[in-house]
């Protein structure tokens, strides 16, 4: 079955122009990203670090699990943080 990651989500969400931030690994680590789409249950963002699906990140204020890879990023749960 092809996913293309737009079906899956139930709350609307709005494009970010302009959405610069920092994702915060657990480790500490902390990494340059962009915000490229925001939802109520989630983000999408472009960065270049893959953290492992089900990892719990910071991204600005907000807490997340990564729930996907994308090609150019990761996406973000927040619901089930």
């Amino acid at each position: 079955m092809s996913y293309d990651g737009e079906e899956r989500r139930a709350s609307s969400r709005t494009k970010v122009e302009g959405g610069d931030t920092h994702l915060v690994l657990q480790s500490g680590e902390r990494f340059v990203c962009r915000v490229t789409n925001l939802s109520l249950g989630g983000a999408a963002l472009e960065i270049e670090t893959r953290p492992p699906i089900g990892e719990l990140v910071i991204v600005g204020r907000a807490v997340g699990r990564v729930s996907r890879h994308t090609p150019t990023g990761i996406a973000l749960d927040f619901a089930d943080a």
